[in-house]
């Protein structure tokens, strides 16, 4: 090293750009975990969202749902099925609704009854 000059080698930048590749390389497996974790997270706050909605609007009389009026993110979809029940002498409908996120993985499901009008 010469004493005279000011600033640092070729070797000690390399040296210190392989000690941060490690600790970045160390860090990394955890964070893509973390952010896996939180997009899993997201799906499913915006799956209950999706489904209260649906819920609320089935209350509704006269109301229809369509999946066409829903703007869902790629790769989602509602299935919606609606049974004739009678429950303690009352008729009325059954309505399950279920959200399947990307890669058909299911998110949320809700079971309300509707009494016949």
């Amino acid at each position: 090293m010469n004493r005279g000059r000011k600033g640092f080698s070729l070797l000690e930048v390399l040296v210190a750009f392989a000690i941060m590749a490690l600790v970045f390389a160390a860090l990394l497996p955890g964070q893509s975990d973390l952010l896996a974790r939180a997009h899993r997270s997201n799906d499913h706050l915006l799956a209950n969202d999706i489904l209260a909605s649906l819920a609320a609007l089935e209350r509704v009389p006269g109301a229809t749902v369509t999946n066409a009026a829903l703007s869902l993110p790629q790769g989602w979809e509602i299935t919606r099925t609606a049974t004739p029940t009678i429950i303690q002498g009352v008729s009325g409908t059954t309505i399950e609704l279920s959200i399947h996120g990307p890669y058909g993985r299911q998110l949320e499901d809700r079971t309300l009854w509707r009494p016949a009008q």
